[in-house]
């Protein structure tokens, strides 16, 4: 299972349901790094904008706002969090509707502890496999946004050097093929900075690519202007034009 743990809020109006619950828990030694609890729907939800849990545990009738309404607003705000109900026998339609609203699975009341384990491990099982998503549509969108600065850069790089006249409407960055790109009526910043390879030995990341990049978005966070960019001059080492 995943080295970060998992978090936990549990929602019901009886605090002895919530006590044992985390005393349940507790007792399985799985990896929970924090259980937190509310009493009502709107306790809850704002438990769980300032702890942001990996998995919420709701009763389904509450005061003020019940196990359904819930599962609705968390998932409307928090996609992501992995909600199972508590449940009597005699609310299985409630059930079904709590599906219906995203739930994964729910746990039987009287809670018993080899139903509480399961379901608890299918739960992490689930966040687990939606934080391998999550990694990887990041680690994805990374490499699409190194791929788009090295184009950039080199479509920048040509249109400054050598005598040749470049068309900027050929350039395949919408952006600046938008623009009037003319250099004499822009201010343009010379910034040299210390060697790539250095900074890569420094900041410990084995690509140049994504410390070039990280050097523009220092830069562009700095100038802090919607219509200014930065590139980096690919003929002349450590060399960046904003």
């Amino acid at each position: 299972m995943d080295n970060r743990g998992y978090k936990i809020t549990i929602v019901d109006d009886e605090m002895w349901i919530r006590e044992n619950l985390k005393m349940a828990i507790n007792s399985l030694n799985l990896p929970v790094t924090f259980i937190d609890s509310a009493e009502n729907g709107e306790e809850a939800l704002k438990r769980i904008k300032n702890n942001c849990p990996d998995l919420l545990i709701t009763d389904i009738n509450m005061p003020f706002m019940n196990g359904i309404e819930l599962i609705k607003k968390v998932k409307a705000s928090y996609p992501d969090v992995v909600v199972c109900v508590l449940s009597g026998y005699s609310d299985f339609e409630y059930v079904k509707e709590s599906f219906l609203e995203g739930a994964f699975d729910y746990i039987l009341k009287p809670i018993g502890r080899a139903n509480l384990g399961s379901v608890l491990n299918k739960a992490f099982k689930l966040i687990e496999n939606k934080r391998r998503e999550t990694y990887q549509i990041k680690e994805r969108n990374e490499k699409l946004k190194v791929a788009s600065s090295i184009i950039f850069d080199k479509e920048l790089s040509e249109l400054i050097d050598g005598d040749e006249i470049k068309n900027v409407q050929s350039l395949n960055n919408n952006r600046l093929a938008e623009m009037e790109l003319n250099f004499a009526k822009l201010n343009l910043v010379l910034v040299k900075t210390d060697s790539i390879n250095n900074i890569k030995k420094r900041l410990k990341i084995n690509d140049s690519n994504i410390v070039i990049l990280k050097i523009k978005n220092i830069i562009n966070e700095i100038i802090d202007d919607d219509f200014s960019f930065v590139f980096n001059n690919i003929y002349v080492p450590n060399e960046f034009i904003a």
